[in-house]
């Protein structure tokens, strides 16, 4: 059985072991890539916790009565955002998973987010959380959950590149060879106005970090019906070689976001991005690289096929609307 204990910040009592069995998952989990979950970071305001432990059957086989020491075995994070949703993080001690802990816990505590004060008395009346990996059990303790309202509502495709040094870009791939023709770095000073325009068009967010995006493309002289034309920009591309994302090949560095103009159809706009920011990645002595996509983005999936990346996982993200 399971016992659970709900605190606005982490108990001090609890927060050594508590540490403790997150380095364990974060060592266990690095590989793979997943997230890191730290006792240690920031408290996010409204931010609540939850700490599980396994407790010992007091009677095993031989009908003896044991007293046992409770394990702490899983950690919840609850985020709470604006309009009232929040964002779950779940570990699991690392020996204890594929126990049915998570099953248990939320068939305790119940999904009910129309509850007058909110899922499980935290105020929260929306719940969302990813399965990293979409381990089948995710999978399993939704259709358990099915009558509280868990729906899986998006998918997301983990991407990797091997970089060859002194190999060209997609030489391997037989469609594709690389070069990123019409590609530059990009300028804040000039390009800051059109990335705007080029995001909006997309139904982007501009973010606050501008300088993110190392190279864009830009339209041609004329613009073509939807085209952009001259001092617009085709599209736009960000790299972060520190992202430290562990693989069994080695440390990534990561294209974190990429965006095409939607009315510009070249078919060639979205290669040459790639190849640009692979060559930045390989030129810093990257020998991986990675990229998060929408698996429903045809084209994007398209370029990455051909330029020779490889599906690493698939991440998906559940909800109680």
């Amino acid at each position: 059985m399971i016992t659970y204990r709900w605190y606005a910040g982490t108990a001090p009592d609890d927060v050594c072991d508590l540490r403790r069995m997150l380095a364990d998952a974060a060592a266990e989990d690095d590989e793979a890539g997943f997230p890191k979950v730290t006792a240690d970071e920031p408290d996010i305001a409204g931010a609540t916790h939850l700490l599980v432990w396994l407790v010992p059957d007091e009677r095993p086989g031989d009908g003896r009565r044991v007293t046992g020491v409770p394990t702490l075995a899983a950690y919840l994070r609850l985020e709470a955002g604006a309009g009232g949703e929040g964002l779950v993080r779940f570990v699991v001690r690392p020996e204890l998973r594929s126990r049915g802990i998570a099953t248990m816990l939320f068939e305790q505590l119940g999904l009910d987010v129309r509850a007058a004060r909110g899922w499980a008395g935290t105020g929260v009346c929306a719940l969302r959380g990813w399965a990293r990996g979409d381990h089948p059990a995710a999978d399993r303790m939704a259709r358990r959950l099915h009558r509280w309202g868990v729906r899986r509502t998006r998918r997301e495709w983990q991407l990797s590149m091997p970089l060859r040094a002194g190999r060209e870009i997609g030489s391997g791939s037989g469609s594709v060879s690389g070069s990123a023709t019409g590609v530059r770095a990009f300028d804040p000073d000039t390009d800051s106005a059109a990335l705007t325009r080029l995001l909006a068009a997309a139904g982007r967010s501009p973010g606050p970090d501008r300088d993110g995006y190392l190279f864009v493309a830009p339209g041609a002289g004329t613009a073509t019906g939807s085209a952009p034309g001259a001092g617009e920009l085709r599209g736009a591309v960000s790299v972060d070689p520190d992202a430290g994302q562990r693989t069994e090949y080695g440390v990534a560095g990561r294209i974190t976001e990429m965006v095409v103009h939607p009315g510009h159809t070249d078919g060639r706009t979205g290669t040459d991005l790639l190849v640009a920011a692979l060559e930045s990645l390989r030129d810093k002595g990257l020998r991986i690289a990675a990229i998060t996509l929408d698996p429903d983005d045809e084209d994007l999936v398209r370029d990455c096929r051909q330029l020779g990346f490889l599906h690493d996982r698939t991440d998906c993200l559940y909800e109680v609307p």
